[in-house]
C-alpha cells in the first residue's frame, strides 16, 4: 500500500534498503529522483526542463507554490543590483534571505529573519524554525563557503544571493504554479499564467507572477506592450486546450 512517486514507476519492484532514495535513483536511472528549477541570470529551467529566458527586477515573482491550500506554502524572489533576494511561506510562517549590506564575493553575509525574528547563522551552522502551523518546520543550514541551503516539507533551496535552485521534494501529488512550472513532466504546458491560461509566450506566462507593489519599478515598454497583449486574449486553459485536440482529432 505503499504508493511510489510517478518518477519510479518504470522502476518496480523496489526492494526497501537503507540507501537514500535519491542514491537509488541515481544508480538506476542516472538522475536525480527530486525535479529541479533553476534561476539563475537571466535564465530560468523550470522542473520539466524547458529552459526560457527571463530577467527578475526589483518586484517579488512567485517561483513555486502550491496552489491546493491557500498560503500553504510558496517561494518567492526579486533582484537588485545583481542580487537576489527570496521570501518563504510555508504554513502559516514567513521566512526572508537576502544579501547584507557586508555581502562579498569572497565573503557572502546575508540577511534572516523568521516570523519577524532575526536569525543567526554562522558557516556549517544549522537551525530547525517551527512553523505557525501543522507543526511543520524549516530547516536552514550554511556550508562552509556561504551557500544557504532552506528544507521545508515542500522543497529544498540551494541559494548564494545570485542563484537560486529548487528541488521539489514533495512526492505527493500537488499543483504548483509560478516561474518553475506544475512540474507535471510535460513541457508543452509550461507557459501557464497565473491565472491558469494557457499562452504561447513565457515572458508573458512570467510577468503574470509578478507581484506588483509600490516599491516595484515600472515595468519597460515592451513589457507593458507584452502583458497588454496576454489580457487582450481569451483565456483558453490547459483542459479546454486539451478537449478542443480531442474535437479536432475526431
Amino acid at each position: 500500500d505503499i504508493r511510489l512517486p510517478e518518477q519510479l514507476r518504470n522502476i518496480i519492484p523496489i526492494v526497501a534498503s537503507s540507501t537514500p532514495s535519491k542514491k537509488i535513483s541515481s544508480a538506476i536511472k542516472g538522475a536525480e529522483i527530486y525535479p529541479k528549477c533553476k534561476v539563475g541570470e537571466g535564465v530560468v529551467e523550470s522542473f520539466d526542463k524547458k529552459s526560457y529566458q527571463y530577467q527578475l527586477d526589483d518586484c517579488f515573482h512567485v517561483l513555486s507554490s502550491e496552489t491546493q491550500h491557500d498560503n500553504e506554502y510558496a517561494v518567492l524572489a526579486k533582484e537588485s543590483n545583481g542580487k537576489k533576494e527570496m521570501k518563504f511561506f510555508v504554513s502559516g510562517s514567513k521566512l526572508t534571505v537576502e544579501p547584507s549590506e557586508q555581502y562579498t564575493e569572497s565573503r557572502k553575509e546575508y540577511d534572516i529573519e523568521f516570523d519577524g525574528e532575526r536569525i543567526e547563522l554562522e558557516r556549517n551552522e544549522k537551525k530547525e524554525l517551527r512553523t505557525r502551523g501543522q507543526g511543520h518546520y524549516c530547516k536552514l543550514w550554511r556550508s562552509a563557503d556561504d551557500v544557504i541551503v532552506v528544507e521545508t516539507p515542500y522543497s529544498r533551496v540551494v541559494y548564494d544571493g545570485k542563484t537560486i535552485e529548487i528541488e521539489n521534494t514533495r512526492l505527493t501529488h500537488s499543483e504548483l504554479k509560478g516561474l518553475c512550472g506544475n512540474n507535471n513532466q510535460d513541457k508543452r504546458d509550461e507557459t501557464v499564467t497565473a491565472q491558469g491560461c494557457s499562452i504561447k509566450s513565457s515572458q508573458a506566462a512570467a510577468l503574470s507572477f509578478r507581484v506588483q507593489s509600490r516599491s516595484c519599478s515600472a515595468l519597460s515598454q515592451q513589457q507593458q506592450q507584452i502583458q497588454q497583449q496576454q489580457q487582450q486574449q481569451k483565456c483558453k486553459t490547459i483542459k479546454a486546450q486539451q478537449q478542443q485536440q480531442k474535437k479536432t482529432v475526431k
